[in-house]
């Protein structure tokens, strides 16, 4: 068992990704428990984070029974307290007990310098090096085993005497009156049912035996355990979709940026993203923000029209409703990024909308099976709708919708705006007025980007409003140029996304295509090869219906990727 964590695998280097490697994993968490139990032993409190969490503030004073707020002080006087990937509000309660019959996620712990979290984390590590030994590590991790530690042989509310003298001996003023008359939110006290074994030195080392030769000292403990709350200790979906902290008016202390769906074995692609656009990500370059120019939408990407015509063809549970409304979504996507590169912009993405979560799993009223509480359509994260990795080789540069929010973002940036303005179809040529570009209806992307040219002003932001699109004219300027882009395109607004859901379908589906679930998304239609082409269809679509939704008929996975072709 001692050398249970150090085996790692050859060809495996320190900075290799290998979350999918179960055993390597295994390991890995192994060796987090002996670095744990080495500082606790030693007395200090340790708040272990992921690498893949954003703290916005110092929990500290929240975590510090003398300083915290009432609804804190219990779970301030536990031995371990975790974190949940629950996003059921209703489980993050008295009634739903705060979260202990959920899903612990080990992202972030906080062990006390106590016999009980010494005894959590040994029986954690056991466990896990029990499977290494047996070889059972696939899909298993050190979370599975960790949530087996502290709840398998079951947990139960802490009694309530005692509690008042340890709050009061740990400096708290109103330690009685809290413990005799808790309110509803104060978050409660748990220990375990069944007693875990403490020893002062690592019982798995050879130092587990005194100096003298006598057994190191062991006893039997009761640990105690509390969870943070999932408004203020956020996973990826209660800060990113449910968006729980702003709803209660408060910030939180940190985001686990869990639930997102765009890694990819070389980049936390969809974890950067989601922080990019909440201001979180704070290692881009300078030039990120200072270089190059951009084009920026206003207003809606969708017409009422658009989001009626969603809603009379399918129910509110369907995922189809979804990706029938989010097909005007992307196309409006596609010409901004057509008008983007004839310009020589990089695009600043628009708010998104979503009428349906996305989940491995089976949806309930397109949310999570025990999320009641998300409002639809909802202001979704990018990578619930993109494959963020088929943007950057289409070469198709984006910015963040926060983008121009962003205090790293100069104001020789923020200030240089130029704003395209649309006239009548019998309107002169290209005009400035002030800072304004006044073109006409039906006018080319490429004669957008002629005039931008021509001013010896250069502007570094040209605002366009998003309805303002399908009246301009798809055109870059030459028949390879639109050729490119289509191909371009294609690749970075298709994602092959299988919605499943609970519920029965009305219609029913076409084809029953992956065990009868909905199939998204497809990519626009490719823009017109000619100018002629492009200029009639910019002359049809401005009162055209929503594009078309038909349901991919054929779907296959690619190889052992989470991804799908369909045709």
């Amino acid at each position: 068992a001692t050398g249970a964590a150090a085996k790692p695998k050859a060809g495996k280097g320190e900075a290799s990704y290998y979350r999918m490697d179960h055993e390597l994993f295994l390991r890995m968490g192994v060796q987090k428990a002996d670095l744990l139990g080495a500082f606790v032993r030693a007395g200090y409190d340790v708040l272990l984070s992921d690498l893949d969490v954003a703290w916005l503030s110092d929990p500290r004073p929240y975590l510090d029974p003398a300083t915290a707020p009432d609804r804190a002080a219990l779970m301030a006087l536990a031995d371990v307290v975790t974190a949940s990937d629950a996003v059921d509000v209703s489980a993050d309660s008295e009634a739903g007990g705060w979260l202990t019959r959920q899903e612990i996620n080990t992202g972030v712990l906080l062990f006390r310098a106590t016999k009980g979290a010494v005894a959590v984390i040994d029986e954690w590590r056991l466990r896990m090096v029990r499977a290494i030994e047996a070889k059972q590590w696939t899909l298993q991790n050190d979370q599975l085993f960790f949530n087996h530690a502290v709840k398998q042989r079951g947990l139960v509310p802490k009694p309530a005497s005692g509690l008042a003298d340890a709050l009061a001996a740990a400096g708290r003023p109103n330690a009685r009156e809290l413990t005799a008359h808790p309110a509803a939110d104060v978050r409660g006290l748990f220990q375990g049912k069944a007693e875990l074994t403490y020893s002062r030195a690592p019982p798995h080392t050879l130092e587990a035996a005194s100096s003298g030769g006598a057994p190191a000292a062991r006893e039997l403990v009761r640990f105690t355990l509390a969870t943070f709350s999932i408004t203020e200790f956020a996973n990826g979906h209660t800060f990113f979709v449910q968006r729980l902290g702003e709803q209660a008016g408060l910030t939180p202390f940190m985001v686990h940026t869990t639930h997102q769906f765009a890694d990819t074995s070389a980049y936390a692609l969809g974890k950067r993203q989601r922080l990019r656009e909440h201001r979180l990500w704070a290692v881009d370059p300078e030039s990120y923000f200072a270089d190059g120019d951009f084009l920026e939408l206003t207003g809606s990407l969708l017409r009422p029209t658009d989001i009626a015509d969603g809603e009379r063809l399918y129910e509110a549970h369907d995922p189809r409703r979804h990706i029938t409304i989010d097909a005007r979504q992307r196309e409006v996507l596609r010409d901004a990024l057509a008008l983007a590169r004839a310009t020589g912009r990089t695009l600043i993405m628009p708010e998104l909308q979503c009428w349906c979560d996305r989940f491995w799993n089976r949806l309930k009223g397109c949310r999570y099976a025990t999320d009641h509480s998300l409002p639809l359509p909802f202001r979704c994260p990018m990578d619930h709708l993109f494959f963020l990795d088929k943007w950057d080789t289409a070469k198709l540069p984006f910015r963040e919708q926060s983008f121009l929010a962003n205090v790293r973002t100069p104001p020789a940036v923020r200030e240089s705006v130029v704003e395209l303005r649309l006239e009548g179809a019998a309107a002169a040529a290209p005009r400035w007025d002030g800072s304004a570009l006044v073109v006409e209806q039906g006018a080319c992307f490429s004669e957008v980007a002629a005039a931008l040219s021509a001013r010896r002003q250069p502007s570094r932001v040209l605002r366009v409003g998003a309805q303002d699109l399908r009246m301009l004219c798809p055109w870059l300027g030459s028949a390879r140029a639109n050729d490119e882009f289509n191909k371009a395109a294609s690749s970075a607004l298709h994602h092959t996304v299988r919605f499943c859901t609970a519920e029965s379908l009305t219609p029913p589906l076409a084809e029953a295509v992956g065990g009868g679930c909905p199939w998204g998304y497809r990519p626009p239609a490719p823009l017109p090869a000619s100018e002629a082409a492009a200029r009639a269809y910019a002359t049809l679509r401005a009162d055209a219906n929503v594009t078309a939704f038909s349901e991919p008929r054929v779907c296959r996975r690619e190889g052992e990727a989470l991804a799908y072709t369909c045709s």
